[in-house]
């Protein structure tokens, strides 16, 4: 009777055993890890997650024939993805957009019927040019599928379940032009938030465009990180799970318009039962994508207001900054990027009527130069 390894894996409680899976019609051992529950109160000791891991033994102990991965699909979804989910080295939205993969290249049947050991380099290169065709899909994605198929294959031929990774040499087909992005004007953000008068989302999209965190930042927060003039940023948390911020630069802090500062206080008068700042009624916190769909852009679109994204908050930020006359350098310790040119590529937007007021200097320029040299020419 197998009972598995139970231990401690950063703030999680995870369960390491072994299960025999069929692999091209043999049977072969595998090293299986899975995360059981996160350290909290409830869940100190080995002992109170034993009975979390007993229901993931239960069938290899009653004796369970073995699992087949010979097939992409399979393995994907029996293997890589339990892998991904529960090593604890990926970042929740990582693991997030790993699963999106997976649905989009699932419904290439063909591909996902292939032996594992007889997918090819053009195998991979055909089913990124099919997945391209489906919306017409950007270079981006077409990356990030060639980018998660590559991990998946890599960590096959770690178990030896490959002897080599088809995806290594493959040249990532051509994808659709990205869209534009939208940066929020401060017209823009008053305009939201005399519609959005509800709490918490008034009080959510201020701290957004006024701090220029991220979505899983603003839900990351927690009172304790709220000094009154400052917000520590500590954490990230992306469909309820929490997770370090994207990189380290991004752990800083943030000065707090007094604007903000207000808001947090009265939200926290009203809402101050959980540790959350930002939270659902059973206290944890806020599913965003749930609350858009129900709040957000129901009360937006019902107002004729346009909805751009949290996003937009970010890019807002940055480009009302240089606006102002803020230094690129400052709108890029705000965002906490890590390099100014991500600020200025990226985040930084250069507005119509910008663009309009220069082309106006321009001409006027043009035109006194045009006198000048008509004069010299004339004189001569």
């Amino acid at each position: 009777m197998q009972t598995g390894n139970i231990y401690k894996h950063g703030k999680w409680w995870v369960l390491r055993y072994r299960k025999t899976v069929l692999v091209n019609g043999q049977s072969k051992r595998q090293r299986i890890v899975e995360r059981l529950h996160m350290v909290d109160d409830q869940h100190r000791s080995e002992s109170s997650v034993r009975e979390l891991a007993d229901k993931i033994l239960a069938p290899l102990n009653a004796g369970a024939a073995p699992e087949s991965v010979d097939t992409v699909g399979r393995y994907l979804k029996d293997v890589f993805l339990p892998y991904v989910d529960a090593c604890g080295d990926f970042k929740a939205s990582t693991a997030r957009g790993y699963h999106h993969q997976f649905n989009l290249i699932k419904r290439q049947e063909s591909f996902c019927r292939l032996p594992m050991h007889q997918v090819s380099t053009a195998d991979v290169h055909e089913v990124l040019k099919m997945i391209a065709s489906e919306k017409n899909r950007a270079q981006r994605s077409l990356k990030n599928a060639r980018n998660f198929l590559s991990g998946a294959f890599k960590y096959a031929k770690n178990k030896r379940l490959i002897a080599a990774n088809p995806v290594y040499e493959v040249i990532t087909p051509r994808g659709a032009r990205p869209k534009k992005t939208h940066a929020y004007t401060l017209d823009e953000i008053y305009a939201l938030l005399a519609v959005l008068d509800d709490e918490p989302a008034h009080t959510l999209c201020l701290t957004a465009a006024l701090t220029g965190l991220s979505q899983s930042e603003l839900v990351g927060l927690k009172w304790e990180d709220f000094t009154g003039d400052t917000l520590n940023i500590k954490r990230a948390v992306w469909q309820g799970k929490e997770d370090e911020t994207k990189t380290e630069a991004r752990e800083e802090s943030l000065p707090l318009l007094p604007v903000v500062r207000k808001a947090l206080e009265a939200h926290k008068a009203r809402n101050g039962y959980s540790q959350w700042v930002f939270h659902g009624e059973t206290g944890e916190p806020l599913r965003m994508d749930n609350f858009n769909a129900r709040i957000i852009r129901p009360t937006l679109k019902k107002a004729g207001v346009p909805w751009h994204g949290w996003h937009a908050f970010r890019r807002g930020l940055a480009s009302n900054l240089r606006d102002l006359g803020a230094d690129p350098k400052v709108a890029q310790a705000i965002l906490r990027h890590a390099n100014v040119r991500t600020t200025m590529e990226f985040y930084i937007k250069v507005r119509l009527e910008q663009r309009t007021e220069a082309m106006s200097k321009l001409e006027a320029a043009f035109k006194r130069g045009q006198k000048t040299f008509d004069k010299k020419r004339k004189a001569s």
